[in-house]
């Protein structure tokens, strides 16, 4: 494993009009937990050992018009004096819903004797809009009564992350604020009981020179929600190619794959399946795509 190996987490998901708090367990329960590590975890910034610019694109829900859509440009790099920055913007569709969060991560790092602890902290701004249409099932409905408009909003994270030779942890709450819709207006507000926590973990070994494998997980509670988990196994081959297949809660099977087009750029498809779904209605794939510079330590796709 690299010596500061990178949590990679994503958290591409869609919100619903009456919340705009953004959570990694979705309506499908979909954990997608290997890219857009600074959403999730803002101690992670800059824990490679160079740049990276990642973009990544999701689809839910094949068979179902105006289904939930996400996209999320991520960028991040190590500075100087043991610290790392980062910077991302992701956007998420569902029906007349949709939600745009940009925000900035500083992370610290603490160098112990043979590893390193992050302190991360990132700032956020929201914007929750709604889509106007006007062939509603029911317009009398009294929640398409008056449009939204645009609402403004606000938010902030705080993670901690550890990185030894073979392992990693990481611990944060990417939402310390709730954003509620009341009354046609967004409010930002602490609520303890909502607030999402999310631990991590993966370990990496190398059964030959050749091949690598790597168990990870993640797991999500709050004292308002049921407790979310995903996790996953990967296979490396010649720090090239990777295969992986996962679990997350409540019920869903997902398969992954991945290769290092070049010594700079990666690429990673993910398929995710809702068991005792139909297909299409239960399916969603995810692709990310992701550029480094700088002298940095090998991809997951290259590993």
């Amino acid at each position: 494993m690299k010596k500061y190996p990178v949590v990679i987490i994503i958290a591409l998901l869609h919100s619903a009009v009456v919340t705009a708090q953004p959570r990694i367990a979705d309506e499908q329960g979909n954990l997608l937990y290997r890219d857009y590590e600074l959403l999730v975890n803002p101690a992670t910034a800059g824990a490679d050992s160079a740049g990276q610019l990642s973009l990544g694109v999701q689809k839910q829900w094949m068979s179902i018009n105006d289904a939930p859509l996400a996209q999320c440009l991520q960028y991040q790099t190590p500075l100087a004096q043991n610290s790392g920055m980062g910077a991302w913007a992701n956007h998420s569709a569902y029906g007349i819903a949709g939600n745009l969060q940009i925000g900035a991560v500083y992370a610290y790092k603490i160098p112990l004797k043979s590893s390193v602890l992050s302190l991360g902290l990132s700032l956020s701004a929201l914007m929750l809009y709604e889509s106007r249409v006007t062939d509603l099932n029911d317009p009398q409905d009294p929640v398409f009564a008056e449009p939204l408009g645009n609402q403004f909003g606000f938010n902030a994270g705080f993670g901690a992350y550890y990185a030894a030779q073979n392992f990693y942890a990481g611990v944060s709450i990417p939402q310390l604020l709730t954003n509620d819709v009341k009354d046609n207006t967004l409010h930002n507000s602490i609520a303890f009981a909502r607030m999402q926590y999310y631990l991590t973990a993966g370990y990496r070994f190398d059964p030959t020179s050749r091949i690598s494998l790597s168990p990870s997980a993640l797991l999500q509670w709050s004292g308002a929600t049921a407790a979310g988990y995903a996790f996953m196994l990967t296979a490396a081959y010649n720090r090239r190619v990777e295969i992986g297949a996962g679990w997350s809660f409540p019920a869903q099977l997902q398969l992954s794959a991945g290769a290092a087009i070049t010594k700079r750029l990666s690429l990673r498809y993910q398929f995710s399946q809702d068991a005792g779904s139909g297909y299409h209605a239960g399916m969603s794939h995810f692709v990310v795509l992701r550029f480094a510079w700088g002298e940095r330590k090998k991809t997951d796709a290259e590993n």
